[in-house]
């Protein structure tokens, strides 16, 4: 083999120039002889015949010194590659598995934080709309406060003024047409500017002065006891009412879930005629035909149906009286007397009339919402037995035609319903000026209309039908809104009224529903 040339130089020079002066000799003079040329090989005369370079030694040795780091780092490359074996790259060894489990876990981590993070932001939009919702509702509400503050200071110029012209008199008395069109000062009973009182005797300004506040002083009362605003909002009353219905559900299916139906059991015919005609009472006659002609023993919908309309029921009489606990006949007067206020009168009137007589009424019989309550509970208790009754309902270890039991097992539950319409009652009427809020049921056989109430079966019973009983209870608000006032009285009056919840309803077709749907299932 040929032996390896290194190609690496050991001396370092500036320039090509310098390379081939030092190494190549130089040429003989033009006209030089052989015999010359012959005597260049000795050294003295090659001496005399190169031309002399001058070598930079600071950096032929700095040209040295780089070179053999470039040649060591050369071997050393030379010597690693030829111990790893091939040249090619080696593959990149795979992550430990604790590794991959970290990444695994924390990946984990973050996409439940993420979802985490996407129902905060989902549950603060809701709150967001609702909270826009409140303030639009209490903006609207503000302006419709203010209007009636307009009008009732309107109206206290008007009766300060007719409070004058009565006491002056009759001679002396104007009408009220030509006050308009008249001076202060040439009005009796109208105090007289600055100007023209320095003119009058102390005794005279005296007994003016006094007269002035005798007359202002009814109207300041009258502005303070109408004036007085709203605790809740129209959507904290809507939300209490739906918090009441929902309760009364849970209240009917627990019920529900106790019965054990059994056509076999032996029930007086007395005891069933009575049922009948009570559940008829409160229900309707074709909602008590309905619940004792029909096998529930597969199906116990209808039970629950008519269990949540009794309690619906009962709670919505507790609502619509006048006040809660009172007899029969002076809640019958005090209502008409306060529908009659609050057709004829300011909207403000009316309310905080109302809202004063059930204060002292309360404060002079303070057990009237408690033997209400009680009254309730029984009313609630005979109801279910008599739905029990009705569909020959049993269970082993209560028995369900029980007053006793029944009040043991659900009293505490039916006084919480109680409790809750109570509330609703005093929120709707002692704590609310600017509005008259109804609970609304819907009447029994009167056609469906889905623009005032709402169908248990939507979507299902497609043909409608009559309203067969209400299984939860609507709200609706009415208020009487008074245009501006001439000179000559108010130009117009109305009485909105808004539905705020619309009652829920099964209809008389929801026998025939529910057989379809267990056809269906059974097929």
């Amino acid at each position: 083999m040929f032996p390896i040339t290194n190609i690496h130089v050991k001396d370092n020079y500036e320039t090509t120039i310098e390379f081939f002066a030092l190494r190549t000799p130089h040429p003989p003079a033009q006209g030089a002889t052989t015999s010359d040329r012959a005597n260049t090989d000795d050294s003295a005369s090659r001496g005399r015949i190169l031309t002399p370079v001058q070598i930079r030694s600071d950096k032929l040795t700095r040209g040295r010194a780089s070179r053999r780091r470039k040649t060591d780092a050369g071997q050393s490359a030379e010597r690693r590659t030829g111990s790893n074996g091939a040249c090619s790259p080696q593959p990149r060894p795979d992550p430990p598995p604790s590794t991959v489990a970290a990444v695994r876990s924390e990946l984990e981590a973050t996409r439940n934080e993420l979802a985490r993070s996407q129902a905060d932001a989902t549950k603060l939009a809701e709150r967001y709309r609702m909270l826009e919702r409140t303030l639009k509702e209490t903006t609207d509400a503000l302006r419709a406060r203010e209007k009636e503050v307009e009008t009732l200071r309107e109206e206290k110029e008007q009766l300060m003024a007719d409070h004058r012209s009565r006491a002056l008199p009759d001679d002396l008395r104007i009408p009220m047409a030509m006050v308009a069109t008249m001076t202060p000062t040439s009005i009796p009973g109208v105090p007289i500017p600055a100007a023209d009182q320095s003119r009058q005797p102390p005794v005279q300004r005296s007994a003016l002065a006094m007269t002035r506040e005798e007359d202002i002083a009814p109207v300041k009362g009258l502005e303070v006891f109408l004036t007085k605003t709203d605790s809740w909002s129209g959507a904290q009353v809507i939300e209490a009412v739906q918090d009441l219905n929902s309760e009364i559900l849970q209240l009917a299916a627990a019920a529900t879930e106790l019965s054990t139906v059994d056509r076999q059991i032996k029930v007086p015919r007395s005891r069933i005629v009575q049922a009948t005609k009570e559940t008829a009472s409160g229900l309707g006659q074709k909602f008590a035909q309905i619940l004792s002609a029909r096998d529930h023993s597969h199906d116990l919908n209808l039970i629950q149906f008519g269990m949540q309309a009794c309690i619906t029921m009962y709670t919505a009489r507790l609502l619509s009286v006048f006040c809660i606990g009172l007899p029969a006949m002076p809640n019958d007067l005090l209502t008409q007397v306060f529908q009659r206020m609050h057709a004829t009168e300011p909207q403000a009137t009316s309310s905080r009339w109302r809202s004063l007589t059930l204060q002292h009424i309360r404060a002079l019989y303070p057990r009237l919402q408690e033997n209400a309550i009680n009254d309730f509970v029984d009313n609630i208790v005979r109801g279910c037995i008599d739905i029990f009754t009705l569909c020959y309902c049993t269970n082993t270890d209560i028995p369900l035609t029980s007053k006793d039991a029944l009040k043991a097992r659900f009293g505490s539950q039916i006084r919480h319903i109680a409790h809750a319409a109570c509330k609703v009652a005093h929120i709707t009427k002692e704590e609310t000026m600017s509005t008259n809020f109804e609970i609304v049921l819907a009447e029994q056989s009167k056609p469906f209309d889905q623009t005032t109430m709402i169908n248990a079966f939507a979507g299902y019973d497609v043909a409608g039908g009559s309203v067969l009983a209400t299984t939860e209870l609507g709200l609706r608000c009415s208020t009487r809104k008074t245009a501006k006032l001439s000179s000559f009285g108010p130009v117009g009056e109305i009485v909105e009224r808004k539905t705020l919840l619309q009652p829920k309803v099964i209809l008389e077709t929801v026998a025939q529903l529910l057989d379809h749907s267990a056809s269906d299932t059974d097929v």
